[in-house]
This record gives C-alpha cells, structure tokens and sequence, in this order.
C-alpha cells in the first residue's frame, strides 16, 4: 500500500464519505481556478505579442472561461463520471427556466433603479464596472456583451458541473440545491485570485495554502454538520477529531465576514450570491446546464446595459 492510499484509508476511517467530499470539493475548486490562472496568463502573454490592436479585447476573457472554468469543469465531470445535463429543460419546467433566465436582468435594472432613486448609488459603484458618457451603444454590444457571455458560460459549467453535480452525488437530490447554494455563497465570497502572479511568490503560496485550507475545513464542517443533523445515529458523530476542522472553518468565517464592511460592495456580493443560487436552483429544477448558463448570461450582459445607461445619463461617476 502507497503513503497515498494509507492516508486514504486513515481519513476515511476519522470521517465519511459526505464530509471528505465536501471538503474535496474545495480543492477541486481551488485547482480549477489555478488552471483558469494559468491559461489567463498564457493567453495574456500571446495576445500581448500580438498587439493589443491585433486581436479583439475580449479574446483573454473568451479562452479563460471557455478553456479555463468551461475545459477544467468538463474534465472534472468525465474524470468523475457526474451527469451534468447537457440538454434542453425538462418537460413541464419551460415557465421555471424562463423565469430563472429572466430574474437577473431584471434585478440588475431594479436595483439601479432603487439605488439611484433612494439612495443615490449606481449600479456601477455597486458591481464597480465604469464606462465613460461617450461609449456608444455600438462599442458595449461589440466588446462588452462578447466577454459577458463567455464568462455566463464558464461560470454556468462551474457552479453546475463541479459544485451542484458534486453535492448531488453525495447527498441526492432533495438537499443538493440548498447545499450547493451555500457553497457557492462561501466560495464567492473567498478571494477569486489568492495568487496574483504565475509563478507564485513564496508569500502568495502561503496564503493561497492557508486559503485552501480554511475552505476545504468549511466543506468538512458542514458535511459533519450535515450528517450529525440528518441521522440520528450519528448523534455523537461530534468527536474530539471534529474540534480542530471546526476551528479552522471558524477562522474562515471570521475572516470572510471581516471584509464585508462597506456598503456598495456588500450589495455587490449579495447580488452575485443571489444570482448565481438561482442559477443552481434553476439548473437543478429544469436539469438544463443551459437554463444556469443563460441566467448568468442575461446578468453580466444586463449590468453591462444598465452600466451604460447610467453612464448615458450622468449618474455614474467615478
């Protein structure tokens, strides 16, 4: 037996399947988003030797999502043999897929509208996306509205196939939406780019290490949770081994909780959890990958709207 297989066998042994499960799920995030890193870096690279003027502005956005989240997502699902639904909405579930497709654009104009009219903020200083008055309406639906839907696509693949799949494999489907909606939730709000450059200095290795680490005891918390709450035999699944992953996963939420200070970027982080937890319930309600994509699809490209709007008419500046 390997070192890799005893250590299998000794963390199966302190915890179940459920719990090292979501714990896994966090790394499998975590190396995702290095390998998204990393394909955004390279693209950068080749896209700057060509000239900024040579290739069209959203060519980095366009291989990041679709090659970075998009091909890391769909590697993750085969290697896994997860059933991720590649098809059209269920019978009987069109009016929830319209719905859920709908929902973000409409948010976006209605919370511009509130926060311009009662509280005179923007959307603009909420999802911190500036134009200047003079962008035409040319210039966003050729350059904009491109990146918008690369990054819906991506980030649809992700939240579906990686986090809603994963849960719904360990838990079934009646508790798999409101978990996975929670861990999206968790993982928004972490930092996205823990390692700023490729390669990492010593000091951005470390906090991406304490990073992981702080997330993958928030999925292990939670799976110990779980399983202590929904079976009763597992009573006293609270062992002394638990006590140090809840402290970890306290940690991380002590520090997540910090940084939600100010106003506009509150909102911001409730928007985004909001949209992307109708994504997942969508998805998981019409078992449409497509219904996930489109909704955060018609988000990005409904800010990116209502940006512009605001810019039009003088009511975002910086």
């Amino acid at each position: 037996m390997t070192t890799l297989q005893r250590l299998r066998t000794d963390l199966h042994r302190q915890w179940d399947a459920t719990t090292l499960g979501f714990g896994a799920l966090f790394a499998t995030l975590f190396g995702i988003q290095l390998w998204t890193m990393l394909v955004t870096e390279t693209t950068q690279v080749i896209v700057d030797g060509f000239g900024p003027q040579s290739v069209p502005m959203f060519t980095t956005s366009a291989v990041a999502s679709l090659v970075g989240l998009g091909g890391g997502t769909l590697v993750y699902v085969r290697y896994r043999a997860l059933d991720l639904g590649m098809s059209w909405p269920r019978e009987g579930t069109w009016p929830i897929a319209l719905a859920v497709i709908v929902a973000p654009a409409l948010l976006a104009v209605a919370v511009s509208a509130v926060g311009n009219a009662l509280f005179g903020v923007s959307l603009s200083a909420i999802t911190q996306q500036w134009l200047s008055p003079q962008v035409s309406a040319e210039f966003v639906f050729l350059h904009l509205v491109p990146s918008d839907v690369f990054r819906g696509i991506g980030a649809g693949l992700l939240i579906c196939g990686v986090i809603y799949e994963s849960v719904h494999r360990l838990v079934g489907a009646d508790d798999a939406a409101g978990l996975a909606a929670l861990f999206i939730g968790y993982y928004w709000l972490m930092p996205w780019s823990p390692i700023p450059t490729i390669p990492p200095s010593l000091t951005d290795s470390i906090l991406f290490a304490l990073t992981l680490l702080l997330a993958v005891a928030f999925g292990m918390a939670v799976g110990v949770l779980y399983r202590t709450l929904s079976d009763s035999q597992h009573a006293s699944a609270l062992a002394r081994r638990d006590i140090p992953v809840f402290g970890v996963a306290f940690v991380g939420i002590l520090g997540i909780a910090s940084d939600l200070l100010t106003f506009p970027q509150d909102v911001r982080h409730l928007l985004w959890i909001l949209v992307l937890g109708l994504a997942v319930i969508g998805y998981a309600r019409t078992r449409s990958v497509w219904v996930a994509v489109l909704s955060l699809v018609t988000y990005h490209v409904g800010v990116s709207a209502v940006v512009w709007v605001e810019a039009s008419l003088g009511l975002a500046v910086m």
